[in-house]
């Protein structure tokens, strides 16, 4: 029996009072059904590190290319998890989601909604599509995540510490590439040195 894909319709988010935790668990589903955009500075920063190959142009907005089975052209398998290649300087799409943090509660519930951070109160919802998510009564941990998600509004350079994977296998490397942290100077290497071999 093949169950439905969660992906294939739209959701509605929840507020993040109604959402007792998120970890990510590294299953790419994230990286395959949606399209990542890029801001300017994101868009400047690829072109600089890897040239043009991982960037398509859409409607004049650029944004991570698709390899033909729809995963991003980035993301990697190892050890039965799939991976960011460019962790150390991934989109803010990418960071952020599946939290949605807004200056309006677009989605409702504006008291669920509502969470008073340093920089203000955001509205946040969670997109229940991610396999991370898990209902129930908010933990300290979960609004950590949330915290770290608004700081990065301000900062999207920033350290995650909450917002991504910690599930990284240990035999992954984590080293500096032009003072970013990478998860794999093999993989930078790779993709600097055979692009075509990533590309569609």
């Amino acid at each position: 029996m093949s169950w439905p894909n969660p992906f294939s319709q739209p959701a509605k988010p929840v507020p993040w009072r109604r959402v007792r935790s998120w970890a990510c668990t590294g299953c790419g589903e994230c990286c395959r059904h949606f399209q990542v955009p890029l801001t300017p500075s994101e868009y400047v920063k690829v072109l600089k590190l890897l040239g043009s190959w991982p960037i398509e142009i859409r409607l004049g907005r650029p944004y991570l290319r698709k390899k033909p089975d729809g995963r991003c052209i980035l993301q990697y398998k190892l050890g039965g998890m799939w991976l960011c290649g460019i962790q150390g300087f991934k989109p803010l799409a990418c960071k952020l989601w599946p939290i949605k943090p807004l200056e309006k509660p677009k989605y409702g519930r504006r008291q669920e909604a509502a969470f008073h951070s340093r920089h203000g109160v955001f509205y946040v919802y969670l997109d229940p599509r991610c396999p991370g998510v898990e209902l129930g009564e908010p933990t300290p941990k979960l609004a950590a995540a949330i915290a770290e998600a608004i700081d990065l509004l301000y900062n999207p350079s920033g350290a995650q510490r909450y917002t991504t994977s910690q599930l990284v296998p240990p035999q992954v490397p984590r080293v500096e590439v032009h003072g970013l942290e990478h998860p794999s100077a093999l993989l930078y290497a790779a993709i600097r040195r055979y692009p075509h071999r990533l590309q569609p």
